[in-house]
């Protein structure tokens, strides 16, 4: 994984953005593989909608 090819997984922060037709099951596959990998800085990025 690319992940710890970056050094010390404890130091690394992801951010993960889905599209809108992203599925949350998916999403949670890449936190899963982000834990997996020894990240704990994991957040997740939204957007407003513009149909408001």
């Amino acid at each position: 994984m690319r992940l710890k090819a970056q050094g010390d997984p404890d130091k690394v922060v992801v951010t993960i953005a889905g599209e809108k037709t992203t599925s949350l099951q998916s999403m949670m596959k890449v936190m899963d593989a982000c834990r997996q990998a020894g990240v704990t800085q994991i957040g997740l990025a939204a957007r407003q909608s513009e149909n408001r």
